[in-house]
């Protein structure tokens, strides 16, 4: 399964969320109905797609390659409100402080950032979060449409099979229909008479813009007249409309990993802003180990000569990482490096021999070794024949916790980081559950990741079938003893059903859904078996 890529339409998200909250201020009388309905709507994608990495693209200026084909395009548009424009940049620092990427180049729309972010990379699926139309024409097998409706929350999910079913349209025939009826929005032009039910009729009598013109004696008189007359401003509106997806920008997709959940430092700037509903989310993690995030603390050090690492004098713990770059440490003052950058003037060392120079100090029982995301080293250790002894994975221990599993600092910041989870994991009584259940589980995925297993699609699919008709029995039962609508996958749903309205006694943490409470309350209610 593909890992999921949100892609945002920011403009998009601020003009929606703008439109749709009331008017709201901060306690000190800042605007802030933009940035609120724009979290809002951004957290519950989140929440509801579970994405592995996010990007948020906006437009930096009306300016671009479209109003030099057409002078007037989008000129028809009004001044972005000063309440609107005010919070914009507000917006963009938030999101900054969240670890997620923005996107905004002079002469490029938020559509083409998106588009071409869209197409550069195969190994994600991806969603992109909108409330412009336009978009529908970057739907493929890879990418879907997160279509926003109504106010902050509704959302609809458009690709191939929607777009067919609902509007009978590919997604390229997006294009060739706003190329005949235009688009008053953005100031095309299309052709002069033609409106949407017209040049949906032309697109399904003949497909697309060039098929109509190429069959244009089969079109009766009074329609053909107008797309002669108008031909011109058809292909011109054809290229107004179509979105760019090969942009020159530079994109690399581990700067869009996702954080989350969010730093619990977010939270100071959410009080700030006076969003109450926000902070009583379960959206923060629980410890704040991202607060040197994308910082050296240590100083970098290049190996040129394998000997170096002979001479280096490992204590008793040793940090590395050798997912994207080769680094390790053996102490909270020095991170070493090899410059994997092909220079012909100068001989690199290379990386596997470097790792085998470290064989003893992996195979060393009484060295403690640190890294993030072991199961993907795995594959590195497994070719060089190095048998790990001692090995402790901050991703999985912070996962544990309810931390961010996304650890990113230097090598050096690992040791404290150790520190921090090992004391968290006693504190929560889960040193079983790491050491004796979670941690031997890496070592079996990790089999699985390199050997594959078989499976059988169809029975798959019946099952999901099965279960899916199941689960939706399951859930309408749910709603009748609850008598109320609600979503049964969000326990702080769950929780207010349980305890405020049907005033159930959890008899040990108060509010918890969790599988220990539900075990107690299991006779006290029909609701709580199903």
């Amino acid at each position: 399964m593909k890992d999921k890529f949100l892609l945002v339409d920011g403009n998009s998200l601020a003009y929606r969320a703008y439109y749709a909250m009331p008017f709201l201020t901060s306690p000190d009388g800042e605007n802030t109905g933009a940035i609120f309905g724009f979290l809002n709507m951004l957290i519950k994608t989140i929440e509801d797609y579970d994405p592995k990495y996010v990007a948020v693209a906006f437009d930096f200026s009306k300016k671009t390659f479209r109003n030099e084909i057409f002078k007037d395009y989008k000129g028809t548009r009004q001044e972005t409100p000063p309440e609107l424009k005010e919070q914009f940049p507000k917006i963009k620092e938030l999101l900054k402080k969240m670890n997620i990427k923005i996107y905004e180049f002079e002469g490029i729309e938020a559509d083409d950032i998106l588009g071409t972010l869209s197409k550069a990379t195969k190994q994600t699926h991806n969603y992109i979060l909108s409330g412009d139309r336009d978009l529908l024409q970057l739907i493929n097998s890879n990418t879907e449409i997160l279509l926003t409706k109504h106010g902050t929350s509704d959302v609809k999910l458009m690709n191939i099979d929607s777009l067919q079913s609902e509007m009978n349209l590919t997604p390229s025939q997006i294009v060739d229909l706003k190329s005949l009826m235009g688009d008053t929005s953005d100031n095309i032009p299309g052709v002069k008479g033609i409106g949407p039910k017209t040049a949906q009729s032309l697109i399904d009598e003949f497909g697309n813009l060039d098929n109509i013109y190429k069959n244009i004696d089969n079109i009766k008189l009074s329609l053909k007249n107008k797309l002669v007359e108008n031909k011109d401003d058809a292909f011109m509106s054809y290229k107004l409309a179509e979105i760019k997806t090969d942009c020159d920008i530079k994109f690399n997709l581990n700067d869009c990993k996702l954080f989350f959940p969010f730093n619990v430092s977010i939270k100071d700037i959410f009080k700030k802003y006076g969003f109450n509903s926000l902070l009583k989310r379960n959206i923060f993690t629980e410890v704040e180990l991202e607060e040197n995030d994308n910082k050296t603390n240590g100083v970098k050090t290049e190996i040129k000569d394998l000997k170096e690492i002979d001479d280096l004098k490992i204590n008793n713990k040793f940090a590395f990482n050798f997912n994207n770059d080769f680094l390790f440490a053996n102490n909270e003052e020095n991170i070493y490096f090899l410059n994997k950058k092909i220079d012909f003037f100068s001989s690199n060392i290379d990386v596997n021999e470097a790792i085998l120079k470290l064989k003893n100090i992996f195979e060393e029982e009484n060295i403690l070794k640190i890294t993030s995301d072991l199961k993907s080293q795995l594959h590195i250790f497994e070719k060089l024949n190095i048998k790990l002894n001692n090995v402790f994975d901050l991703k999985l221990g912070a996962y544990l916790i309810g931390g961010s599993k996304n650890i990113l600092q230097d090598v050096n910041n690992y040791f404290n980081l150790y520190d921090m989870i090992v004391n968290k994991l006693k504190q929560l009584n889960m040193e079983n559950l790491y050491y004796n259940i979670e941690f031997p589980l890496l070592f079996v995925l990790y089999k699985m990741e390199k050997n594959g297993f078989k499976i059988n699609y169809e029975e798959l699919k019946n099952l999901n079938d099965k279960y899916i008709e199941e689960i939706k029995l399951l859930d309408e039962k749910i709603q009748e003893f609850a008598g109320e609508d609600f979503n049964v996958k969000s326990p702080k749903q769950v929780a207010h059903i349980l305890f405020d309205k049907l005033k159930l006694k959890a008899l040990s943490k108060k509010q918890s859904t969790n599988i220990d409470v539900l075990n107690d309350l299991v006779d006290e209610h029909p609701i709580i078996p199903l």
